[in-house]
């Protein structure tokens, strides 16, 4: 359970650096923030290479849930599981060209693409769950996020899980920046 409630906390703080970006939703009268009638809503497609059943399926529902409420719905997610929309080495490869905007994938993917992320599939890397969170919180987990902004991708988040890839979320730097 400690396991599922980090990863969806990962996944959580990722999506608030979403909500952060773009213009600031107008405030009305009340203090509440509200997107005007005529204004249309972005549509961020997730691909998730595991079927609905896994829990990094539901850890994306809840990021779904947050990111739209948190935008007052001018973001609309749409999740894509079971490589709907391709194997994770595919989507990552397509992010450029807006195949999806966001990809959870393992660090043994994006090692294809950038050596360092490889360091984390090594088994027993780690002692224990304790000590992947020091370190992917720490200097060396935003040093492998800025390895990302450097390939042209945003790196959200590193979340923790007990498997020896760690899911990764990114988009293309230049549709979601803003």
């Amino acid at each position: 359970m400690k396991k599922i409630t980090a990863l969806i906390l990962s996944f959580s703080m990722a999506l608030s650096l979403t909500a952060c970006g773009g213009s600031p939703a107008p405030v009305t009268s009340g203090g509440e923030t509200s997107t005007p009638a005529n204004a249309e809503a972005k549509t961020m497609k997730v691909s998730i290479g595991v079927p609905e059943s896994h829990f990094e399926y539901v850890a994306c529902e809840k990021m779904k849930e947050h990111i739209e409420t948190s935008t007052n719905g001018s973001v609309k997610v749409e999740l894509y599981a079971s490589n709907q929309i391709g194997n994770d080495q595919e989507v990552l490869e397509g992010l450029p060209l807006g195949v999806a905007q966001m990809l959870p994938c393992g660090s043994d993917i994006i090692g294809n693409f950038c050596p360092e992320y490889s360091l984390l599939s090594l088994p027993y890397l780690f002692d224990d769950i304790e000590q992947v969170d020091e370190v992917m919180t720490g200097e060396f987990g935003q040093a492998l996020l800025d390895k990302l902004d450097e390939l042209g991708y945003v790196g959200w988040a590193l979340a923790i899980s007990d498997s020896a890839t760690l899911p990764i979320m990114c988009a293309p730097s230049r549709q979601w920046r803003t």
